[in-house]
Parts: structure tokens; C-alpha cells; sequence
């Protein structure tokens, strides 16, 4: 189907782009969306600039990857449902599965193993998120062959009246609200089942990497250097972020929660590096995870200012140092000036033009 763009420039003229949809797929944007990808014409288009056709909107502007000339749109469903959960007093966020999955498309020794009745249906459930509306109900290893009814096929998708095969997740949220019940068709052991799930809001504040909505960025700032929760926010910084981003970054966020957390609530890290003389040499420790402050471990954002302070109030286990000792993962360290601090945050917010030095 083909749409338009409809946007403003500066002086308020009206400019428009056409769009083609090329295909209707489920999304991890702040949860598990309907979106569309458009192709067009358009060499940029911000974020919820509108998409029409026939005189009606199709959706908002999410992203857009010019080198490819697409747009990334959240479907006016999506916006329906959300409109209609918020009026209703009664919105609690967006309901989802909480499943990892693989395909078994193409795979008949995985599905003879499965021990599916029918082939080419059905998905490998290889993880399920705690607290999410699966959990307590569908097992690792199960096979996932059906959601309120509807086949889900080996890739995870099932027929929908107006996108043809999109993924199964936006059956958790579409005309759903939380606690409401919703049945799943499961292949477990070689036998089938129908069993019931209790939908859950996606909790943004879980797991290893979390996704900030509606709130200022938290940081902290350092003699220069900007510490931050590792967040979905920031990665996405990078566009195509599990090709662009750290390596490193990339490869903790695909690790999930209690290896790499270990006693700590979150990762820090170094995010940017704002050039001064107190932080000469240290820019290349950007996107570093940050361990520990003159020996002793971060285990959040709120904990490492809350140990800066006591060093520079004269407490803790570093009254007696006159210089602060950074760890980051992987050994590399920072080591800055206690005595002159002071001055150096005073230099460096106003250089910057930062009101606050931090703000949790």
C-alpha cells in the first residue's frame, strides 16, 4: 500500500513524501510493536512525523535509516490501543510474552524431535523473562504452536486480516489489558496442551539493560567524565547498535542478568568523555563498564555518587587518598586528582554549560 508523509518546514510550509509499505512486523521498540517499514523517497523524516493514506493515518514516524531510504512506522493500531489504554484510566503499560524463541523453519530434525503433530508449525521456546505473562506458565523447551487460538508457523508468526503474517507477540497486547487471560497453544515433551497466562506490563525496570520512557537521562559527571546506567536508550544511540555499539556492551546485553550483574543493580558506564585537562588521556575509555572507586565495587549510578561524596566530605574507605582510582571491566583505569576536583567540576559544568553536575 502506498501512503504519504506529511511534515512542516521552518516557515510552516507543508511538504509531503510518498511511502510504500513494504512489509508489517513485530518490533522490540519499547516492547513488542506493530510496526511498519516504509520505503521512501523523503532524505530524512523525525520521529513522529505522520504517515497517511486515503485521508487516514497509518502511523508515526519511529526511526529512519536513510542510507536505506526506510522508515521504521508505529502502526495506527498500535496508537489506537494505546489511546483507548490511557483514556480508560486503567493503563498500566504494555502487556507482552516475555519469550526467547528460535525458529524451527527449514529444520525437520528439530520438529521430529519436538515431536510436533503438525510440521512447519510452531516456535522452540528457549527462554522465558521473569515476571513477564509467560512466566509460571510456558516452560523452556516448549514449543509454542498457537496464541489465543491463532497457528503461530515455525518463524513466530500467524495470519493477521490485514498484514498477512506478522508476529505472534502483538496478540498479547492488541485489544488486552493487564490481568486479563489469554490461552497458548503448547507442545511440551511430545504432548499438546492448552493452558492460560496471566498478561503482565512489560517492566522496563528488569534485566540487565533497561529502557527509559518518560523521564529525563540520569548521569553523573566526574572531572569531565559522564557515567550512566547501561540502557537500551543509549545503545540505540548508535542506530544498528548490535553492529556499532561497543563489542563489549553488545556482548553483555546478549548475556541476560545474573552473570554479569553479579551483587550489582546496574551497569555503569562511561558514556562520554568531555574533553578538559583534568581527563587528558581518557577518551578512549569511552563505553567502558565501570567496576570500582578507590577499591571499592559500583553496584549502581546512585551508589558511585553516593561514595563520591563521602570522599569528598572526608568518610569512607578513601578519606585518607588524595587521588580518586577508577576500575573499568577489562583493567583499564583512571586516575584523578582529589585535591583539585573541585575546581575541576566548577571549570568543567561551566565550560559545558551544565547546570547540574548530576542528576539521578
Amino acid at each position: 500500500a502506498k501512503g504519504t508523509f506529511a511534515l512542516w518546514d521552518n516557515d510552516g510550509n507543508a511538504l509531503t513524501y510518498g511511502g510504500e509499505i513494504s512489509k508489517a512486523a513485530v518490533f522490540d521498540y519499547y516492547g513488542p510493536v506493530l510496526c511498519l517499514t516504509v520505503s521512501t523517497e523523503a532524505p530524512n523524516l523525525p520521529p513522529g512525523a505522520p504517515f497517511l493514506h486515503g485521508g487516514k493515518l497509518q502511523g508515526i514516524v519511529l526511526s529512519m535509516d536513510t542510507y536505506a531510504k526506510q522508515a521504521t512506522v508505529a502502526s495506527a493500531r498500535l496508537i489506537r490501543w494505546f489511546l483507548g489504554a490511557w483514556k480508560s484510566g486503567n493503563y498500566e503499560g504494555l502487556t507482552h510474552d516475555g519469550l526467547d524463541y528460535a525458529d524451527t523453519a527449514n529444520d525437520e530434525a528439530l520438529q521430529e524431535y519436538l515431536r510436533l503433530p503438525v510440521l512447519g508449525r510452531g516456535v522452540y521456546v528457549t527462554e522465558v523473562q521473569e515476571g513477564s505473562s509467560c512466566d509460571g506458565v510456558v516452560h523452556k523447551g516448549d514449543t509454542l504452536v498457537s496464541v489465543d487460538g491463532k497457528t503461530v508457523d515455525e518463524k513466530g508468526n500467524i495470519e493477521d486480516s490485514i498484514y498477512g503474517r506478522v508476529g505472534y507477540q502483538v496478540l498479547f497486547w492488541e485489544g488486552k489489558k493487564a490481568r486479563g487471560r489469554l490461552k497458548l497453544g503448547l507442545g511440551r515433551e511430545g504432548e499438546m496442551m492448552i493452558l492460560e497466562s496471566t498478561l503482565r506490563p512489560l517492566n522496563m525496570d528488569s534485566g540487565l539493560v533497561r529502557r527509559v520512557m518518560d523521564a529525563k537521562p540520569r548521569y553523573a559527571i566526574l572531572a569531565g567524565l559522564v557515567f550512566q546506567d547501561l540502557t537500551y536508550n543509549y545503545l540505540e544511540t548508535y542506530g544498528k547498535w548490535r553492529e556499532k555499539a561497543n563489542k563489549r556492551l553488545v556482548f553483555l546485553e546478549e548475556q541476560g542478568t545474573e552473570e554479569a550483574l553479579g551483587d550489582r543493580e546496574r551497569l555503569v558506564v562511561l558514556t562520554k568523555v568531555l574533553p578538559d585537562k583534568a581527563n587528558n588521556g581518557y577518551a578512549d575509555l569511552q563505553d567502558s563498564v565501570l567496576e570500582s572507586l578507590n577499591g571499592e565495587r559500583v553496584k549502581s549510578l546512585a551508589d558511585f555518587w553516593e561514595k563520591i561524596g563521602k570522599i569528598k566530605d572526608g568518610g569512607g574507605a578513601a578519606s585518607k587518598e588524595k587521588f580518586i582510582r577508577l576500575i573499568f571491566m577489562g583493567g583499564l583505569e583512571a586516575v584523578l586528582n582529589l585535591e583539585s576536583l573541585g575546581q575541576d567540576q566548577d571549570r568543567i559544568l561551566k565550560k559545558y554549560g551544565i547546570k547540574e553536575p548530576a542528576r539521578l
